[in-house]
């Protein structure tokens, strides 16, 4: 079994993906031990926050984000448009406003 089907199988897929890269860097830098040990375990972690996040976002099933030009403000009738342009300043953090809308 290859050094890769281990790192799959152990759910390292970073790792996985990109171990020959890294080890070449590793050595051409000549990164001791626990410095290249510290820096894949820290890319490992960062690329299993995003999956995760990215997981969570597709169960969440958000769809993408609206520029507020793209708004269809003709619906729903109740939504003051001039009410959300003045929110969108931000000016209420600033002030340590609270908003409800």
């Amino acid at each position: 079994m290859t050094i890769h089907a281990h790192l799959q199988d152990l759910r390292l897929y970073y790792l996985a993906d990109n171990f020959e890269k890294f080890i070449s860097q590793a050595s051409k830098e000549k990164w001791p031990l626990k410095e290249a040990l510290i820096r894949i375990v820290n890319l490992e972690k960062i690329e299993k926050q995003n999956r995760s996040t990215q997981q969570r976002l597709r169960a969440a099933k958000i769809g993408r984000a609206k520029l507020m030009k793209q708004f269809d403000w003709a619906w729903p009738g109740v939504i003051d448009r001039s009410v959300v342009e003045e929110l969108m300043n931000s000016e209420f953090i600033a002030n340590h406003q609270n908003i409800i809308l």
